[in-house]
């Protein structure tokens, strides 16, 4: 069992990287006594498998998917995955990416709709601010007409 460190330095992926996989799921240590992380065989192969699949321009959800499913050896020992699990690998990507784009459209109508909020709610502001000034303007008059009479009413008593 080796640590991070070691394991970032025989593969070639910073710690930070294998630390971020961990985050995702695509890699699993066991923990030392002392909550080090320890990696084994294992964990060095399937870190070596996920960076071919990202040199493939894969991307982490791609791979995590692919992860869920062993590699076979073929006629010739290569190791690759089956035409089945290729196949669902396949359905579940479409199957997310539909997903997404339909929470994309929901987002646009929903933004469509509080733009239509925002520019209405503009105008009533628009409306608002009108009138507010030429209260205000009025009141302004009125409190001017006011101190005007205090004024020759006191002017007068004096």
């Amino acid at each position: 069992m080796i640590r991070v460190g070691e394991m970032a330095r025989r593969t070639g992926v910073s710690a930070r990287t294998i630390k971020y996989y961990e985050e995702r799921g695509l890699i699993q240590p066991t923990r030392s006594q002392s909550d080090y992380r320890l990696y084994g065989q294992a964990d060095v192969e399937r870190l070596e498998r996920i960076c071919q699949l990202r040199g493939f321009g894969l991307s982490i959800a791609t791979i995590e998917e692919v992860l869920r499913y062993p590699a076979q050896p073929d006629g010739d020992g290569t190791q690759r995955l089956s035409l089945s699990a290729i196949e669902m690998i396949y359905q579940s990507l479409s199957e997310q990416r539909d997903a997404l784009l339909t929470r994309i459209e929901k987002g646009r109508q929903e933004l469509a709709e509080v733009e239509t909020v925002a520019r209405e709610l503009e105008n009533d502001l628009g409306y608002l601010r009108g009138h507010l000034e030429a209260r205000q303007a009025k009141d302004s008059k009125n409190d001017a007409t006011v101190d005007a009479r205090f004024v020759r009413s006191a002017a007068s008593r004096s």
